[in-house]
């Protein structure tokens, strides 16, 4: 901090000299911005490495998906179960495992919030109450996000 006051004293003392005043409150802040945004650095590169790694986590998360969606059309398909039915199927499963997957990311990247239901997810819910009307609070947190 010694080094940015010398530099800022120098340089007023310059302007000074050539009849410009009152510079030095300016070139401090913008010193101070900028030794601001150098400790922000290690903060934004870690923020860049959990955003590339959820892209990488999206895109094998996207594959898994895939190949249960097809696992689970072979085994209906060998069961002879109407064409209706797995078309159905596959899409609910679709809908859901990708919604997991949006959430995990999210979750990863550090968006807060919990998702509360009263049928099928347990968590603490802050008052919130579930479908039966009864406050969801039971002391466990839930990792599910609200959105």
């Amino acid at each position: 901090m010694d080094t940015v006051s010398e530099t800022v004293s120098k340089v007023d003392e310059g302007l000074q000299e050539m009849g410009i005043d009152g510079v030095k409150d300016s070139l401090k802040d913008l010193l101070n911005f900028k030794q601001y945004m150098e400790n922000q650095v290690p903060a934004v590169m870690g923020f860049c490495i959990k955003v590339v790694l959820s892209v990488i986590v999206f895109f094998v998360g996207r594959k898994i998906i895939q190949w249960i969606l097809n696992v689970m059309r072979r085994s209906l398909e060998r069961a002879n179960v109407d064409a209706g039915v797995i078309q159905f199927a596959s899409s609910a499963g679709k809908a859901v495992l990708y919604v997991l997957l949006i959430i995990n990311i999210a979750v990863s990247l550090g968006v807060k919030g919990i998702f509360c239901s009263g049928i099928a997810w347990y968590g603490r819910c802050d008052g919130w109450s579930g479908t039966s009307g009864r406050s969801c609070k039971s002391g466990r947190r839930s990792s599910f996000v609200a959105f």
